[in-house]
C-alpha cells in the first residue's frame, strides 16, 4: 500500500519503525505491505485524520480484492478453494482460455493467481515443484494477454528448445525466434524471443529490443548480484511492463539468495538489499582488515517474509496435486546438438549413409559393417547427451528429489559418473558388469539413504528391481524396444510408489536420435493397441525391425 502525506519528521520516524516500509523517491511516497497497512494508517491518523480516513477506505477495498489472491496463493488446487470469489476467478479463467489442449485444474488455478497478481501491478514468481508444468502455466497466462507481447523468455541453455516446442504446441500461431549465439540478431515482429542467461550480457543490442514482458526461467540463475548475467537481467527487467519468474527451488541455501530476483520481480516491494539482509537474513557487519562488510548468512523473521511472498508467489508440490496427475507421465526433453560433438556426428552420419548407398539391395541392410557404423552414431549422440544431462539432474536434486538415470553405453555412464563425482552429487551405479551382491547393496543404499540422490543404471537393470525412492527417471539414451523401456520405467512406477512418476526422454533434434524416437514411439502405440485389443494386427515388431526402419529412413 502506498502512503502519501505532507512532510512531517515525527511521522516519518514512526513510519520507519514498520518492518516492510520502503521509500519510493520517484513517487514521493512510502510503501508498506498490506499486513502493516492498519498500523501505518494509525500513525498517519495521529497527524492527518482526513488522509487516514481516505487510506482506511482504500485499504478496506484492497483487502477485499487481495483476499481472492491470498486464497488462490494458499490453495494447491481448485478443490481447496472455499471462497465463492476465488472459485469464480478460476472459472472465469477457464472460460477465457482458448488453447489446443486442456490444462490440469491446478494449472488453471495458477493462471488465475497470475491474473490476480497482474492486477496489483507487480511481477509474479511461480515456484511449483519441477514437473508440474510451470512453462505451460506461463504460456497459458500469456495467451490471455497479447498486450504483453513481444515476450522475452530467458531460460538455461539446456531448455531453450523445450520452450520453443511448448510455445509451438500451445500457441501454434505464435512467431518465435531462438537466439542461438552472440552473433545472432533479433528479428522484428516476433511474439517470443528465447535467449539463454549466458548470452544476454553478450548481445550488444539486447537492451534495444522492444519487448513488453520477460520470463526468467530458473530465476536462481540470477541469485548472484555481481554476476554479469544478473546485472543484465535486472536491467532488462526494469524496462518491461511485467516480469515472471519461474523456479522449483527459489531458495537453495539462505534467504539472501532470494533477494536479487525478488528485487527484479517486485523492485518496489523489495528495494533495499541491506534492509532485506538485516531483517530476514540476520545481517551484521564484520571487520575484514580495515573494511566493514555485511554478512547475511542467517535466517530471521521468516514468517513475516513468507506473508509478504503470498501476494506474488505460488508454490505447489507434486504430492499436493497427485489426484489430478496421471500415475505415470512421459515427456520429451528436446535438445540441440552441442557444438563440441557436431563435427564428429556429421562424420559418423556420412559414413553410415555412404555404406547404405553402397548396398545394391536391402538383403544385407543389417550387415556387421552397417550395424557398427550405426552403433558409432548412437554412441556419439549418447556422449553428447551425457554432457547436457547434468543441468536436468541438478534441477531434480536441488528440488530434494531422487532420480534414476538410464543409459546404454558404458562410457556414457562413465561420463555421467565423472560429472556427478565432480559436482559432489551422492550417487550409486549399477550396470551389466556389477556383481549381484553389490547390485542389491546399491539398490538398498538408494532406497534407504536419504543423502543418495541419483541411481545410474544401464538397460541391464531394467527388470526385477525396485527404485521407488525416486519418482523421476531420465533416459539419456533410448532402447530399440518400447517394451524394454517400459520395464525400465517401471523400476520407479510399481507397488510402493506413492507419487506421480515423471519419465523424461532426452532427444537431440535433427539427428538419429529423432529418427529412433519416432520409430520406437510408433511401435509403442502399436503395442498399446494390441494390449488394449484395438489393433488390426498382433505384430508389434522386433528390435531388428526397428533398426531396419531407422536405416531405411537414411536411404
Amino acid at each position: 500500500m502506498k502512503l502519501n502525506f505532507p512532510y512531517n519528521p515525527e511521522l516519518i520516524e514512526k513510519i520507519k519503525t514498520i518492518p516492510t516500509r520502503t521509500w519510493l523517491p520517484d513517487e514521493k511516497a512510502w510503501q508498506v505491505s498490506d499486513e502493516f497497512a492498519d498500523r501505518a494508517i494509525g500513525y498517519i491518523g495521529e497527524y492527518y485524520p482526513q488522509i487516514a480516513k481516505g487510506l482506511a477506505t482504500f485499504a478496506a477495498q484492497n483487502k477485499e480484492a487481495s483476499s481472492i489472491l491470498l486464497q488462490l496463493g494458499r490453495a494447491a488446487s481448485v478443490k481447496d478453494l472455499t471462497s465463492p470469489d476465488a472459485i469464480a476467478a478460476v472459472t472465469a479463467i477457464r472460460n477465457k482460455l482458448s488453447l489446443p489442449y486442456e490444462l490440469f485444474p491446478y494449472q488453471e488455478l495458477c493462471v488465475a493467481f497470475m491474473e490476480e497478481v497482474y492486477k496489483n501491478d507487480t511481477g509474479v514468481l511461480i515456484a511449483d515443484e519441477m514437473g508440474l508444468g510451470k512453462t505451460i502455466e506461463t504460456i497459458a497466462w500469456l495467451s490471455l494477454h497479447p498486450e504483453m507481447y513481444p515476450v522475452m523468455v530467458i531460460p538455461p541453455a539446456s531448455v531453450k528448445q523445450i520452450w520453443y516446442r511448448e510455445i509451438k504446441k500451445w500457441l501454434p500461431d505464435a512467431k518465435t525466434q531462438i537466439i542461438r549465439s552472440g552473433k545472432d540478431t533479433f528479428e522484428p515482429n516476433k511474439d517470443f524471443y528465447i535467449v539463454n542467461y549466458d548470452l544476454i550480457w553478450r548481445l550488444p543490442d539486447i537492451t534495444k529490443v522492444n519487448v513488453s514482458s520477460i520470463v526468467f526461467d530458473e530465476v536462481t540463475a540470477i541469485k548472484e548480484a555481481k554476476a554479469k548475467r544478473s546485472k543484465m537481467a535486472k536491467q532488462l527487467g526494469r524496462k518491461v511492463k511485467h516480469v515472471i519468474g519461474l523456479s522449483g527451488t527459489p531458495i537453495m541455501n539462505r534467504p539472501i539468495e532470494f533477494y536479487n530476483f525478488l528485487n527484479t520481480i517486485a523492485p518496489k516491494q523489495f528495494s533495499n538489499w541491506v534492509y532485506f539482509g538485516t531483517r530476514y537474513c540476520g545481517g551484521r557487519q564484520i571487520r575484514i582488515g580495515k573494511r566493514l562488510i555485511w554478512q547475511f548468512s542467517g535466517a530471521t523473521n521468516l514468517d513475516e517474509l513468507s506473508k509478504q511472498l503470498k501476494s506474488l508467489m505460488l508454490r505447489r508440490k507434486k504430492v499436493q496435486v497427485l489426484t489430478e496427475l496421471p500415475e505415470k507421465r512421459r515427456q520429451t526433453m528436446y535438445l540441440e546438438l552441442p557444438s563440441k560433438y557436431k563435427k564428429e556426428y556429421i562424420k559418423r552420419e556420412k559414413e553410415l549413409i555412404w555404406s547404405l548407398d553402397a548396398l545394391k539391395s536391402n538383403v544385407n541392410l543389417q550387415s556387421p559393417d552397417i550395424l557398427a557404423k550405426l552403433g558409432l552414431l548412437r554412441h556419439t549422440i549418447g556422449m553428447a547427451k551425457a554432457a547436457s544431462a547434468y543441468d536436468y539432474i541438478k534441477q531434480v536434486v536441488e528440488s530434494d528429489n531422487k532420480l534414476v538415470v538410464f543409459a546404454h553405453h558404458q562410457d556414457v555412464l562413465d561420463q555421467l559418473s565423472e560429472i556427478l563425482s565432480k559436482e559432489l552429487v551422492p550417487y550409486v551405479r549399477a550396470d551389466g558388469s556389477t556383481k549381484n551382491e553389490l547390485r542389491q547393496k546399491y539398490i538398498d543404499t538408494f532406497q534407504k539413504d536419504k543423502n543418495c540422490m541419483v541411481f545410474l543404471a544401464s538397460s541391464a537393470m531394467g527388470m526385477g528391481i525396485t527404485l521407488t525412492a525416486a519418482s523421476n527417471a531420465l533416459f539419456v539414451e533410448r532402447q530399440w524396444s518400447p517394451a524394454l523401456e517400459e520395464q525400465m520405467e517401471d523400476r520407479t512406477h510399481r507397488i510402493g510408489q506413492d507419487r506421480g512418476v515423471l519419465i523424461q526422454y532426452m532427444q537431440i533434434e535433427n539427428t538419429i536420435d529423432e529418427r529412433m524416437a519416432k520409430v520406437v514411439e510408433s511401435k509403442r502405440e502399436i503395442m498399446r493397441k494390441v494390449l488394449d485389443g484395438n489393433a488390426g494386427s498382433n505384430r508389434i515388431g522386433t528390435e531388428e525391425s526397428a533398426i531396419d526402419e531407422v536405416l531405411r529412413s537414411y536411404q
